[in-house]
């Protein structure tokens, strides 16, 4: 069971997909999500990608020095470099004591 946690509010992170705010990539559209927050101060995180039964497909941490709009990349793609198949995605977003889960879907072949 997945659950949402957070020790401090914080803004909902929102999900880019080439310029359009969006939780769906579809035919035509790059294969480059960016996870849009902001921070009130340095932050510390992780994105970690897991297929819906649970197996992490990709660990990304991230750093930034300062408070402020931050983003983080991912490219669709594992730990192996393999680009991941059509399905839903979970994005477990940490930073500090705040967590987050964003459902993505990827429909684009």
């Amino acid at each position: 069971m997945l659950a949402v946690t957070a020790e401090t509010p914080v803004p909902e992170p929102i999900v880019d997909i080439d310029g359009i705010d969006s939780n769906l990539i579809g035919p035509g559209m790059p294969r480059l999500v960016t996870v849009y927050f902001k921070t009130d101060g340095p932050v510390e995180g992780t994105l970690d990608i897991y297929t819906v039964d649970g197996k992490r497909l990709r660990h990304i941490p991230f750093r930034d020095p300062g408070p402020g709009n931050r983003s983080v990349q991912w490219d669709l793609t594992n730990e192996d470099g393999e680009e991941v198949a059509n399905g839903v995605y979970l994005l477990h977003i940490a930073e500090g004591g705040s967590r987050r889960i964003i459902r993505l879907i990827v429909n684009d072949r």
